[in-house]
């Protein structure tokens, strides 16, 4: 029996579309199923060599702050912990009106 155009079916049955578990939600947005971060960071990110997370080991470094490394978790629970996307792993879904993040890095903003 072939499939109505969207009327797709998700792991549990339901239309795909109207499925409100955070894995079916993130398959539809084009987000990742597991995203990495660390046990005190603000937001997720696609992978553990992003530039911004490496930033932020290096600033806490710079405070005298301990670093953790970055793990693998399902988006479902970043999320649940309040996580946002990191700017520069999701740049497609930076607000227009978001400021840029300034860092002092080599006496440079």
């Amino acid at each position: 029996m072939a499939q109505v155009p969207g009327n797709e079916r998700c792991k549990h049955g339901e239309i795909a579309a109207w499925c409100g578990e955070s894995e079916c939600m993130a398959a539809r947005k084009g987000l990742p199923a597991r995203v990495w971060r660390t046990p005190y960071g603000s937001a997720y990110h696609r992978t553990p060599t992003c530039q911004a997370l490496h930033e932020g080991h290096r600033m806490a470094e710079r405070y005298g702050r301990e670093t953790h490394p970055a793990e693998s978790v399902p988006l479902s629970e970043a999320m649940s912990a309040l996580l946002g996307e990191c700017f520069h792993c999701f740049p497609e879904n930076v607000p227009a009106d978001a400021k840029p993040c300034q860092v002092l890095s080599g006496g440079v903003w």
